[in-house]
């Protein structure tokens, strides 16, 4: 029981103090905004009673040495430095100062050859203690020191001066030394050249090309590869050469020379076309010439040429000589300044204009026939082998047709060329005409115009005859003999010529023909009259016959002869003796009867006794 109480009383105990630290703990300190410090840390210390706490605990950071007292040769002296934080002094000894004796290192020469720079040592050249700036002054002979380095040529002293240090004396030395002419080294300056393409002009070699050293005079002499001789003139030819580059001696450098090499390459050939030359043509049948005088190239060279037609692949020698695009290569065969070279140019045989002409001796029209016009690519000079189609046009009238006219008129035919391989498609117009046909008047095969008297005009028909086209058809007559011409038909019998007038037509000229003909005279008829008796009885007295009883033709006379039977003679007296007779009736020929005669017959018979007859 008392072993539990006493574990109570003790959990207590330790749960109270618990707390009272717990309390402390969460109590807000106090600290000093001086800093507290010791040789190595420095902070800021709690204020509060029986406080040991502290904040921003730190070692020193020191600022830069100061020195409080310059040692010197004899003396040492002092430095001093402060915590950059808390401001704590830190003071040091300085030793006393450790001469400094200024001597040249080992292997190092002060002389130099001539370089047209002021002479530079750097202290590195030299032995001697500490890092204090180093300082030179110069001079030469007697004259005064001086802060300028030299440059020229000459025999020269160098006072070569050690700043005192905190640790060194102060150290200085003089030293003896000669500036010496440069070697006159001659070299060609970044991106000059020395060489050139041929431009038929002498190589320009100049000074400026070269970095040479000082001032004296500077000469050339060039040589050509493969020869022994050297010259002062500068070369002009392609080839390989050397030039010696001579400088004189001057104040600051000896006499140098150097040799290098050049060339004058030969120049690229380049071919132009010359100002206004042309290289194509238009289609003439030939082949296309083109001369190296067409051309501006360069030196001696053979020029040769070869030809390609635009989209094939196949060069030839053979110029061109079909319409069409064309490229020529020219080449140029390498001379001794200038190298081989080619230019491709194009150029076009063109394609002829197709002039269109009409054949020597060709005849485009005709006189109408009946037939369209015949026109045909035959009767025209015309270029190459286009197809060739024609139309035609009436003149007066605005359209074109392809069929040929027939009809008489004035025409123009247009004739058309395809464009084929070598000539462009063309056309011409030429006039022509279809002549109105002579009207060619002819009687029809079996057709006769004349006639035998009928006591009616003649008629005379148009449909008596061939007549051309369309015109009217009118007749005029003539009698023979006679000037006059009437366009009344003639009735009497005679000789005639009827003109046959054909009017124009569209077709065919007016026209005529002049046809002889004939009215006949008619045969003489003669017919005894109806009632008529030709003989008689007995009485004495000559039978009297006359034309009254007789149809008689014409108005021609009419005669008479007698014969009696059994007789061959035949009389113009009129008989009166009994007995049978013939009586010849004939009728003289007239305007329109011929003469004519018909033979009758008659008798006088005996009169009766005691006058009747028997």
């Amino acid at each position: 029981m008392k072993k539990s109480f006493i574990m109570t009383i003790s959990l207590v105990s330790v749960l109270a103090i618990c707390m009272a630290v717990f309390a402390a703990c969460g109590k807000k300190h106090n600290f000093s905004k001086t800093y507290t410090y010791d040789n190595e840390y420095h902070w800021h210390a709690c204020t509060d009673k029986d406080c040991k706490e502290v904040k921003d605990k730190a070692k020193h950071t020191y600022g830069k040495w100061e020195v409080t007292k310059k040692p010197t040769a004899t003396e040492k002296g002092a430095r001093t430095r402060y915590c950059t934080v808390c401001k704590k002094k830190h003071t040091e000894e300085i030793a006393a100062l450790q001469a400094n004796p200024v001597t040249l290192k080992e292997g190092v020469m002060l002389d130099k050859k001539y370089d047209g720079k002021a002479v530079m040592f750097t202290k590195e050249q030299f032995n001697f203690k500490g890092n204090g700036a180093v300082t030179f002054m110069y001079k030469a002979g007697e004259s005064e020191w001086t802060a300028e380095a030299p440059m020229a040529v000459g025999m020269y002293k160098v006072k070569v001066m050690v700043a005192e240090t905190e640790t060194y004396q102060a150290g200085v030395a003089e030293f003896d030394f000669e500036i010496k002419k440069g070697d006159n080294t001659i070299t060609l300056k970044d991106g000059a050249m020395l060489g050139k393409v041929y431009d038929g002009n002498a190589v320009e070699i100049t000074k400026d090309k070269f970095n040479v050293m000082g001032t004296g005079d500077v000469t050339f002499m060039f040589q050509k590869n493969g020869e022994e001789t050297w010259s002062a003139e500068a070369p002009m030819a392609a080839g390989m050469y050397k030039v010696k580059v001579m400088v004189a001696e001057c104040m600051n450098y000896n006499a140098g020379e150097a040799m290098f090499d050049f060339e004058i390459k030969k120049a690229d050939n380049t071919i132009t076309l010359k100002e206004g030359e042309m290289l194509g043509k238009t289609y003439d049948g030939n082949a296309v010439v083109i001369t190296k005088e067409q051309f501006n190239v360069m030196g001696t060279g053979d020029v040769t040429f070869m030809f390609q037609k635009n989209g094939e692949e196949t060069w030839s020698a053979e110029a061109p000589m079909a319409a069409g695009m064309y490229k020529v290569k020219v080449m140029v065969a390498a001379c001794m300044n200038y190298n081989a070279g080619e230019a491709t140019f194009d150029f076009e045989i063109q394609k002829a204009d197709n002039a269109i002409t009409l054949k020597d001796g060709e005849m485009l029209g005709k006189t109408f026939d009946g037939t369209a016009v015949e026109i045909t690519k035959e009767k025209f000079n015309v270029m190459g082998t286009g197809d060739v189609t024609f139309m035609f046009q009436k003149n007066g009238e605005e359209t074109w047709s392809a069929e040929a006219p027939m009809a008489a008129g004035m025409y123009k035919v247009k004739v058309m060329v395809a464009e084929c391989m070598n000539y462009n498609a063309g056309e011409a117009m030429f006039d022509f005409e279809i002549k109105k046909a002579d009207n060619t008047i002819t009687l029809k095969e079996g057709e006769m115009l004349g006639k035998t008297y009928d006591g009616n005009a003649v008629v005379i028909t148009k449909e008596q005859f061939n007549v051309m086209g369309t015109g009217d058809v009118t007749f005029m007559f003539q009698k023979n003999g006679e000037e006059t011409w009437s366009a009344e038909a003639p009735m009497a019998a005679g000789m005639y010529k009827v003109k046959v007038m054909v009017a124009e037509c569209m077709n065919y000229n007016a026209g005529e023909a002049m046809f002889d003909f004939e009215i006949k005279k008619a045969d003489n008829t003669i017919t005894l009259k109806e009632g008529e008796m030709l003989g008689k009885t007995y009485d004495g007295n000559a039978v009297v016959i006359t034309k009254e009883q007789f149809n008689v033709m014409g108005t021609g006379d009419v005669t008479f002869m007698f014969q009696k039977d059994g007789e061959s003679e035949w009389k113009a007296v009129a008989p009166s003796e009994v007995g049978k007779y013939k009586v010849k009736v004939m009728v003289a020929a007239c305007m329109n009867y011929n003469a004519g005669e018909a033979t009758f017959n008659f008798e006088i018979t005996a009169a009766a006794e005691g006058g009747e007859t028997k």
